[in-house]
């Protein structure tokens, strides 16, 4: 027996820095998503049919370091339209000055590009 899924409905970061909080913010608005929460220590926003929640760590938790090679979440993908979304989210986000681009928009196949970026903390 098994079910067919209809998606993600949502996933949620846990960051270091308010900082963080507010890159999440401006991509998630950039994006056309939804807010549905939005203070100092939680930012929720839907579209897409997705929904991204980004919360502040608690203040004793804040000086773990992500690291992507270890056990947890490795990346988050959003689905463009278009090549020229993926070219302007990669605009976007160079124009805020926060976190280190890794490699800009890169074809992977005919179907798919990727950007690779991080955010601040």
């Amino acid at each position: 027996m098994s079910i067919d899924i209809n998606g993600i409905a949502h996933i949620q970061l846990t960051v270091n820095s308010a900082a963080s909080i507010e890159f999440w913010r401006a991509l998630c608005g950039f994006m056309s998503m939804s807010t549905l929460i939005d203070n100092e220590d939680v930012h929720y926003s839907i579209g897409g049919r997705t929904g991204v929640m980004v919360r502040l760590a608690p203040l004793e938790k804040r000086s773990v370091e992500f690291d992507q090679d270890t056990s947890g979440l490795h990346h988050v993908c959003f689905r463009a339209r278009s090549r020229q979304d993926v070219e302007l989210v990669h605009e976007f986000v160079s124009s805020l000055g926060q976190g280190e681009i890794v490699h800009g928009p890169e074809a992977v196949s005919y179907t798919h590009l990727r950007a690779h970026e991080t955010e601040a903390d």
